[in-house]
């Protein structure tokens, strides 16, 4: 018999999104989130304390970590050396 997929959710990253995902389980959402996906989320929740709000990147931190915008911007234009640059970039900060 084959197996059956289930869905996984990543775990909430501040208070404001699940506050936003409990008030689309209970069929209150002002976002447009489904009530269907409100609920999944709220059952994956492991709870414990998060930030309020996550913080917005700065000018600085701009192509740095694990960000990948850099090379998605450079395969939407088709250009192979920047594609090239960007990945040695990400290898090199591993």
């Amino acid at each position: 018999m084959p197996k059956l997929m289930t869905t996984r959710t990543d775990p909430p990253v501040s208070e404001a999104q699940r506050r936003a995902m409990r008030a689309a389980a209970g069929g209150h959402s002002t976002l447009g989130i489904p009530t269907k996906v409100g609920e999944e989320f709220s059952e994956a929740d492991p709870g414990g304390k998060l930030p309020e709000h996550v913080p917005s990147p700065s000018k600085d931190d701009a192509g740095r970590g694990d960000d990948c915008s850099g090379y998605m911007d450079a395969v939407r234009r088709g250009d192979s050396a920047g594609m090239a640059r960007h990945r040695e970039g990400m290898l090199r900060r591993r």
